[in-house]
């Protein structure tokens, strides 16, 4: 549904974050 998708993207969104900040 579209709460799922809103999630999948918001933790993809999170994961970009997490790598830009230690790199």
């Amino acid at each position: 549904g579209l709460i799922q998708t809103i999630k999948e993207k918001l933790k993809e969104l999170a994961g970009g974050l997490v790598t830009g900040i230690q790199s």
